[in-house]
């Protein structure tokens, strides 16, 4: 399966640390806390169909530019 680039979601909880627990990068507490969602773009041939999409990959939670430094190349060309 060849994973072509990455997507990412981030949407803010409107709430702390104090509901949600310390940053998961970085383990500080957070006064605003983020959910980042990270998907791969996959695409793959059986049976002379071609499938493509996105995968659900990972889910964290944490300050937001903790989030935003834990991103991978999102145009890159990553094989797996």
């Amino acid at each position: 399966m060849k994973f072509l680039k990455y997507k990412y979601t981030l949407s803010s909880t409107n709430e702390s640390s104090r509901k949600y627990a310390p940053c998961e990068i970085c383990g500080q507490h957070a006064s605003e806390v983020f959910i980042q969602t990270e998907y791969k773009r996959y695409e793959f041939e059986h049976n002379g169909i071609k499938y493509e999409g996105w995968r659900l990959i990972d889910m964290n939670f944490g300050h937001k530019e903790c989030l935003l430094k834990i991103r991978k190349n999102q145009t890159g060309g990553e094989v797996d």
